[in-house]
């Protein structure tokens, strides 16, 4: 019995952990908390950026004011007033965004810049 209880536990103790991790944002072209196309802030989490350049199509955001305030895989830019962008180290992590995305510096809110997939 005891030692069917010491398996049982930490099964159930990582399923529980599992259901709360859930919650976990992701970020990407499909993320409608950082990085999915949208035309209206109702197609987003938050907001979507519409009528900028370096994000045709429109982008869903979150507002930031550094990068701890944004979810993981992405960077607090500075746009208007500091948005959540994906970030990126290499053109290639772009490439699921659609032809034109690369890896490029953008200024954060503190003055530093962060690699984020936009096209230039």
């Amino acid at each position: 019995m005891r030692a069917a209880i010491r398996v049982i536990f930490p099964a159930a103790w990582i399923a529980v952990v599992s259901v709360i991790s859930c919650g976990n944002v992701t970020v990407g072209p499909d993320s409608t908390a950082v990085g999915a196309a949208c035309t209206t802030d109702m197609q987003c989490e938050q907001q979507c950026l519409v009528g900028d350049r370096h994000f045709p199509g429109g982008m869903c955001t979150l507002s930031c004011a550094t990068d701890a305030s944004c979810p993981a895989g992405s960077r607090c830019i500075n746009e208007q007033g500091g948005l959540c962008a994906v970030g990126c180290t290499v053109d290639a992590d772009c490439t699921a965004f659609g032809r034109g995305y690369v890896c490029e510096q953008e200024a954060r809110p503190d003055g530093t810049e962060a690699a984020i997939c936009r096209v230039p």
